[in-house]
């Protein structure tokens, strides 16, 4: 395969800027081609949002009832965790002495010795 030289610049230059033209008519006839279809063309300004220190911002009382509400949100789960844990420490308590129980009920139970 032969070696290809690297061209000036200007024919570079020359290459880009009709590439351009070429990619300018395309977009000119893709809008004509939507615009019969019925589509809009996208707003170029409301594609990128530049960030800005200005974003929208709550008051104090707004945070401080929103962290209310979580303190809320989270005692309310604290409780009912509480309730929970309590109920399988007494299920845990009453299977430990189910086997006790059990073993009672399965054994004979002592008989009076008789006097004769």
């Amino acid at each position: 395969m032969p070696r290809l030289t690297i061209p000036d610049t200007e024919v570079l230059e020359a290459a880009l800027v009709g590439l351009r033209q070429k990619l300018t008519g395309l977009d000119e006839k893709m809008a004509e081609l939507k615009r019969l279809l019925g589509e809009r063309a996208p707003k170029k300004e409301a594609a990128v949002r530049p960030a800005t220190s200005e974003e929208r911002r709550l008051s104090a009382a707004a945070r401080e009832r929103i962290a209310a509400a979580q303190r809320k949100r989270w005692a309310e789960f604290r409780k009912r965790k509480r309730v929970a844990g309590s109920r399988k420490a007494a299920k845990k308590a009453a299977s430990k002495k189910a086997p006790q129980r059990a073993a009672r009920k399965a054994a004979p139970a002592p008989q009076a010795k008789e006097s004769a």
